[in-house]
């Protein structure tokens, strides 16, 4: 379809169905036909995108180079790094849970947003890491869990991240193995014991391989670390996480009299 007429369908599109920007409910008007946009330009610009300043979701580290965080590489993280498109704050916070609530639907504007986001989170991966990954893979739930909600609610992330880069999306790569408590009921080293020895790869996997492992929320890393090290283990070369969303390191969220710093956010709610 050329520029004119495409702009032309859209037009029509929008006079028959109207939309609404998710956050401020402004009429929006589409770019292309079938594919109505989420947010109005003011309210996307709002939106707590993941800054440079914020440096490594993981650790804090402000040093991220296309090879990985120096921090997370020297601390002997199973982790090469980890890329995320935003903070948990705002909109965000409420809009991750809905997808997850099991036996509801969430509201279509937030069904929305969450597809906008994915695909600025698979931009994000594209610019940063784009040419280091080999394969896409999400963070697999138990399957108790997996039963009780449904689906998996990284898998549309991952498909979304595989699709930008051009490469596989094999969401089978890794087996839960055992349940594990909900990690945001628990602090600092009960998160990393409560996930050790949680995951397993299902096969060998070809040394050379590159891999992003995708979940929504990465709050201190615990579970895709425990993940993260299940395919090292099986013969990956590296892994990077990929989250939609991640709450500020805690080295970013206090000044050096401790009072808290600038950005600084919960991290209440989050679930990794």
């Amino acid at each position: 379809m050329s520029g004119t007429w495409s702009r032309v369908a859209a037009r029509f599109v929008d006079a028959l169905l109207p939309v609404g920007c998710v956050v401020c409910e402004r009429p929006l008007r589409s770019r292309s036909p079938g594919r109505p946009p989420a947010f109005c330009l003011e309210c996307e610009r709002a939106l707590p995108w993941w800054r440079g300043a914020d440096g490594c979701p993981r650790c804090g580290g402000r040093r991220i180079t296309p090879r990985g965080c120096e921090r997370c590489v020297a601390e002997a993280s199973a982790l090469q790094a980890c890329h995320v498109a935003l903070r948990y704050a705002g909109p965000i916070v409420r809009w991750i849970p809905a997808i997850k609530r099991t036996g509801h639907r969430p509201a279509l504007a937030v069904e929305r947003a969450m597809d906008a986001l994915a695909g600025a989170l698979a931009e994000r991966v594209a610019r940063e890491a784009g040419g280091r990954i080999d394969r896409v893979t999400s963070l697999p739930l138990h399957p108790t869990r997996r039963r009780a909600r449904g689906f998996n609610q990284a898998d549309p992330l991952a498909r979304a991240v595989a699709a930008r880069l051009g490469r596989p999306f094999e969401p089978n790569l890794l087996l839960r193995v055992r349940t594990t408590l909900p990690q945001a009921s628990l602090r600092g080293d009960a998160r990393r014991e409560n996930v050790r020895g949680a995951f397993r790869a299902r096969e060998p996997i070809p040394p050379d391989l590159r891999i992003a492992l995708v979940d929504d929320v990465l709050t201190t890393g615990a579970t895709l670390e425990a993940a993260a090290s299940a395919l090292l283990e099986a013969g990956a070369l590296e892994v990077r996480g990929i989250a939609l969303a991640a709450t500020l390191p805690a080295t970013r969220k206090r000044r050096r009299d401790g009072t808290p710093g600038r950005g600084a956010v919960s991290r209440t709610g989050g679930s990794r």
